[in-house]
């Protein structure tokens, strides 16, 4: 396992032979050294939201975006900039738990 910009690499060396696993390994840790983590992966939920919808805004009505615009104004504040490669099924599940209870069912995500 090789460690690089918070991610883990994992991979087989497919070997039992010590000598010829060290060599692969450092092989491996050149290939995963090399790799260069973008910044685009540290952007936070709102940004890459308003990206997505700049992107289909030419095929929506005015009024699905401004439903669209309204659904990620109120999530957004839920992931408070945690980088959109961070976030999981998990926080998709917790977060109408979280809501204050006279908000819950208000709207729906589509």
């Amino acid at each position: 396992m090789v460690k690089k910009g918070g991610k883990q690499f994992r991979r087989s060396l497919k070997t039992k032979d010590r000598k010829l696993a060290v060599r692969r390994l450092k092989d491996t840790k050149g290939q995963v050294g090399s790799l260069t983590v973008p910044d685009d992966a540290k952007l936070g939920f709102g940004v890459v939201a308003n990206r997505w919808l700049d992107s289909i805004k030419h095929t929506l009505a005015p009024g699905t975006i401004q439903q669209k615009e309204i659904h990620i104004k109120n999530v957004a504040p839920y992931f408070k900039g945690m980088p959109v490669r961070n976030v999981t099924p998990f926080h998709g599940e917790r977060w109408p738990r979280r809501q204050p209870a006279q908000e819950q069912g208000r709207g729906r995500l589509d």
